[in-house]
């Protein structure tokens, strides 16, 4: 019986119409790499809604992965694309007045719930609220070989206090954002989960006077700035506190938790977490050590391109999982996030992994992109080159190369006011490809984390009303994907002050591939900031491979405008 054939069964024992899948179901698939769609679909990327029924069953996703969900589905599955083909719109397309939609509440934030349910109660639908995923059990290994630790102690008590800063004492906060937990008590998970992130599910809860409280499945190390419980401790735990007025943001707490305290009678306010940008603005130390992550992986890049692109011009055999093989750094944790290694028509994949598509040997006279960051210690990083082995590109690569190309450079020589709304940075960086009449589905660039997530807040997309200032790690990547090729450059970047403006220090020094640059393309400026970028990289880099003739060569053939 596969999985969706499961879910019907369920749908059927406990008298529910149809289920609403998002792509994890929040503490309940944490240390699995692979999500709930995955899982009843076969779609591994990133970002898709389902919903199923004991007729139908139907996958939106975003623009990215239209072509990828049409490949790893079969005839079971109708494929629409998000966000055009909304949640309202899967709810009615498959249930009717008067049936039952099974919700998730570990999946959905509470403000999502209360959306769907009104929704719902508007459609004469009822709404059956679950608590755990009707199939897949995911918990039961998620604590083996793994813990949690407190990377450092000093700053713990000022975090905590700037939490409670705009609360009395008769106030609980109740935070359930992950990458805010960990930044507030310095909190990681090692060895890391499959996704590769060291930042672990939980759920904290902070009051005057009492010892932080944190919910999770994993055990700690040693600590003596909180109290460690599992999430099925919850409600005994917070019953604790039924005296205390408790704020939350309805917007990322999953809705299992407000509903329990809810149950227990305590009183539950929705307040939007406005101290949330704290953990994205980055330190002077922390500052420092991101520059030293982001250019010890650019050595990385350019000792992996140059031996790569070498062995397969010289007729050596090499697959995309040899090229992830020679990623490696003494210092670094792990990868970020899984390497993207793409040959030929493969790089048409947003989100491509070779570990599941068929690990291709490399092409000669094709385009190979590589995606790829390290967790250091107290740093990480994620970059994106595209380049062509072999001689004589297609002028439509070199076309769409360079136009990607001058939009990096439009975007890192960008000057703005502070707390810059995101989707205004994103326009930026958009209009040379809109010229030249390309476009990409998905959003500009993201915040990188410090030793955290390596795609947190901000997100700088069309839609994003994030805002921009001074001290924060962000990436610049757009690209071009059809069916039959895909390019992406993506470079870190630093935001600093620049007078009573912002504007962005390039952190990221990786050469861009000379074979693929249409010079006549490119504006005075544009030459002026490559030329400058490309000494750098020569001045910085080739002490570094003196005794390395391959990638010097590689270096100098690459940085001439």
């Amino acid at each position: 019986m596969t999985n969706l054939e499961k879910i019907r069964s369920w749908l059927v024992e406990n008298n529910c119409d149809a289920i609403l899948l998002p792509m994890k179901c929040s503490f309940d698939n944490y240390d699995s790499s692979d999500s709930d769609i995955k899982i009843m679909s076969g779609f591994s990327g990133s970002n898709g809604r389902a919903i199923i029924s004991r007729e139908q069953a139907i996958l939106t996703v975003d623009g990215r992965y239209t072509f990828q969900a049409e490949n790893e589905t079969d005839n079971s599955w109708v494929i629409k694309q998000y966000p055009e083909f909304t949640i309202n719109k899967m709810i009615q397309s498959v249930v009717s007045s008067n049936q039952t939609l099974a919700v998730a509440t570990t999946a959905q934030t509470y403000k999502a719930f209360m959306e769907i349910s009104h929704f719902c109660k508007s459609a004469g639908i009822t709404v059956n609220a679950i608590d755990k995923h009707p199939v897949v059990d995911y918990r039961s290994t998620c604590v083996q070989n793994s813990k949690l630790i407190v990377t450092e102690s000093q700053t713990i008590q000022s975090k905590i206090q700037k939490i409670l800063k705009n609360t009395n004492n008769n106030e609980g906060v109740l935070i359930a954002n992950k990458e805010l937990i960990s930044w507030i008590l310095n909190l990681r998970r090692i060895p890391l989960a499959q996704d590769k992130s060291p930042v672990a599910n939980a759920v904290a809860f902070f009051a005057h006077n009492e010892r932080p409280i944190v919910f999770c499945d994993l055990p700690e190390d040693t600590s003596n700035f909180f109290d460690l419980y599992t999430f099925d401790d919850f409600p005994l735990v917070i019953k604790k506190f039924a005296h205390l007025n408790v704020i939350a943001d309805f917007g990322s707490t999953p809705a299992i938790f407000i509903i329990k305290m809810q149950q227990m009678s305590i009183n539950v306010n929705n307040t939007r977490i406005n101290y949330q940008n704290c953990e994205h603005i980055k330190s002077i130390q922390e500052q420092n050590d991101m520059k030293i992550g982001v250019l010890e992986t650019s050595k990385v890049f350019c000792s992996v391109l140059a031996h790569t692109e070498n062995m397969v011009t010289n007729g050596q055999q090499v697959t995309e999982g040899d090229v992830v093989n020679m990623l490696h750094h003494d210092d670094a944790i792990d990868f970020s996030f899984h390497p993207i290694s793409a040959s030929g028509k493969n790089t048409s994949y947003c989100h491509y992994r070779h570990d599941i598509f068929g690990n291709t040997e490399l092409e000669n006279n094709a385009l190979f992109l590589l995606d790829a960051g390290f967790h250091f210690k107290n740093s990480s990083t994620d970059m994106t080159r595209t380049i062509f082995i072999g001689e004589n590109p297609p002028v439509e690569f070199k076309k769409c190369y360079t136009s990607i190309l001058k939009s990096v450079i439009c975007y890192s020589l960008s000057k703005f006011f502070d707390n810059t709304y995101a989707y205004v940075l994103d326009s930026f960086c958009r209009y040379y490809l809109w010229q030249c009449g390309y476009n990409y589905p998905f959003a500009t660039g993201h915040g990188v984390g410090s030793f955290r997530s390596v795609h947190e807040l901000p997100r700088i997309g069309a839609s994003s009303t994030d805002k921009i200032t001074a001290g924060m790690v962000t990436t610049v990547e757009p690209g071009y994907y059809t069916h039959d090729f895909g390019i992406r450059l993506e470079n870190m970047l630093l935001s600093v002050r620049a007078d009573d403006m912002v504007s962005f220090e390039t952190l990221t020094f990786i050469p861009f591939c000379q074979k693929l640059i249409i010079n006549e393309m490119l504006e005075h400026r544009e030459i002026e900031w490559l030329n400058w970028y490309n000494n750098k990289i020569k001045e910085m880099f080739l002490p570094v491979f003196v005794n390395d003739k391959v990638v010097q060569e590689w270096i100098i053939s690459n940085t001439q405008v």
